[in-house]
């Protein structure tokens, strides 16, 4: 099996791991000599001076095949510089995104409804990782075209379970996103919680990869 991690800031962990590793705004590494897909962009936290000169950094490096979708970017309302210079950095990379044909990955917090309103041009695939929402806010995501990530909140939070469970299979994806855990014990267990096999739930996340990341 193949089981893809939509984002993670390891590189792959356990053979048959597909994983887009955050590689921020400039990877440090020499792209083309790495084996594993990474995902560059400007998070909301790390926005320097009125973010211009990172965003030229992203230019240079985005056309770059290793890397197959921008992320993690976004919204935070908790964390970060003004949130105008924030949305105006997140329209940015929403149309190098859409000008260069790959997905989004996108950090939102406390943001969702801000979400909605960026949606109509937005013309990639996009996923929201760390999904942690309730179900109005999911239905709502997913009625606009997003895709909702999950990582290990999932697995004590019952009402996150819930929004799991409601949510259509080609909807989804599962990350490890910066904890220690192994990407096949995190299918297994968001397995257990839809009732399916991990082997079902590898198969419909590989196909929804294939989908929005085409490998």
């Amino acid at each position: 099996m193949r089981f893809v991690n939509l984002h993670t800031h390891r590189k792959p962990q356990i053979e048959g791991e597909w994983c887009i590793r955050n590689g921020y705004t400039g990877s440090k590494y020499p792209l083309n000599a790495l084996n594993y897909a990474l995902s560059l962009g400007i998070h909301p936290w790390l926005i320097e001076g009125d973010g211009s000169a990172q965003m030229e950094i992203l230019k240079r490096n985005f056309n770059n095949n290793r890397v197959v979708a921008l992320g993690e970017c976004g919204l935070d309302r908790v964390k970060g510089p003004d949130l105008e210079l924030q949305k105006h950095l997140f329209q940015q990379q929403i149309d190098l995104a859409n000008a260069a044909g790959k997905p989004l990955i996108l950090h939102m917090v406390r943001t969702y409804s801000d979400l909605l309103e960026f949606s109509a041009s937005i013309h990639v695939p996009f996923i929201v990782h760390g999904f942690k929402g309730n179900i109005t806010e999911a239905r709502s995501l997913l009625k606009k075209g997003a895709c909702l990530s999950f990582g290990y909140r999932l697995f004590d939070n019952p009402g996150l379970q819930e929004v799991f469970q409601s949510i259509p299979l080609e909807r989804i994806y599962l990350e490890t996103d910066v904890k220690p855990l192994r990407i096949d014990w995190m299918y297994a267990k968001a397995a257990q919680v839809l009732g399916i096999t991990p082997e079902k739930l590898c198969v419909c996340i590989n196909s929804n990869a294939k989908r929005d990341f085409g490998f």
